[in-house]
C-alpha cells in the first residue's frame, strides 16, 4: 500500500501542531478507517492506504487554542 504523510502547522505562527487527530477520506468524501495523529513536530502519516485518490482533514477537537482557520495542513508528496 501507499504511505500519504504530511506536516499541520498553525498558518500565522509556522509551529507545529501536535495531537491533531488527521482523517483520511477517498475521493467520494468517505471516511477510511485509518488513523493518525500528529507528533511533537506536527508530522502525521498514513501507512498501507490503497493506491486511489485521496484527501486530508484535521479532525475536531483541536489542541487548545487552536483556531480552525489557522490550520495548514501540508502533504509530503511520495
Amino acid at each position: 500500500g501507499l504511505k500519504i504523510e504530511g506536516f499541520v502547522i498553525d498558518r500565522l505562527s509556522g509551529l507545529p501542531l501536535a495531537n491533531v487527530d488527521m482523517d483520511l477520506y477517498d475521493a467520494d468524501g468517505t471516511l477510511v478507517p485509518l488513523d493518525a495523529d500528529t507528533n511533537s513536530s506536527g508530522h502525521y502519516s498514513f501507512k498501507n492506504v490503497p493506491n486511489d485518490s485521496y484527501y486530508v482533514k484535521a479532525d475536531a477537537p483541536l489542541p487548545p487554542a487552536t483556531r480552525p482557520d489557522r490550520i495548514l495542513i501540508r502533504r509530503i508528496r511520495n
